[in-house]
């Protein structure tokens, strides 16, 4: 409400780039150099987790605004909408995280047969740097509602791809575990 929706949406497609830059652009400089940190670490998961609320939220906040969802329920729930789908985004982020830290054979130990679904969300998953061009494009062709149907069904997959990642790959260990031939 600060800006007018015109440059407001303008201006977070910019800081979204200049975000998406710098994240790539800090681990690949962190990997080239052998200078990675902890501390640098912590401080791209956090940031990352904080693009992702802070974005969706603020781009669903500038899309409700637009004239072509006027007396569309997106109006009024495309904010929280955004919101939801920034958690679950969070969410799946979070249990990837907490799966590596908490059982850090099971990667290396299960059996890995990648489904259709699996390379579907894996490529799906490698579109999150478009997130902000669809937010532009939303924009632009006057169709906020395909912003709140990319961004949720996305984190939707996401959530979904991690949970049937993160429970086959506990199976498998389990039933390896289990098994008299080991």
């Amino acid at each position: 409400t600060l800006l007018p929706a015109n440059t407001a949406i303008l201006f977070l497609i910019v800081l979204a780039a200049v975000f998406m830059i710098l994240d790539c652009a800090d681990g690949t400089l962190a990997r080239i150099t052998g200078r990675s940190t902890r501390l640098g670490q912590y401080a791209d998961f956090a940031s990352d987790v904080c693009y992702r609320i802070v974005f969706y939220g603020a781009a669903g906040w500038v899309l409700t605004r637009h004239p072509a969802l006027a007396g569309h329920w997106l109006s009024v729930a495309g904010f929280p909408l955004a919101l939801f789908s920034a958690w679950m985004m969070t969410f799946a982020r979070l249990c990837r995280v907490y799966a590596e830290l908490r059982f850090p054979r099971i990667s290396a130990e299960s059996p890995r047969k990648t489904s259709a679904f699996g390379i579907v969300a894996g490529f799906i998953s490698g579109l999150d740097g478009l997130v902000p061009l669809v937010a532009a494009g939303a924009w632009l062709l006057a169709a906020p509602q395909s912003f709140f149907l990319w961004v949720f069904c996305y984190a939707a997959l996401d959530v979904a791809n991690t949970q049937f990642s993160i429970i086959t790959d506990l199976r498998a260990c389990s039933d390896q575990a289990e098994s008299p031939d080991r």
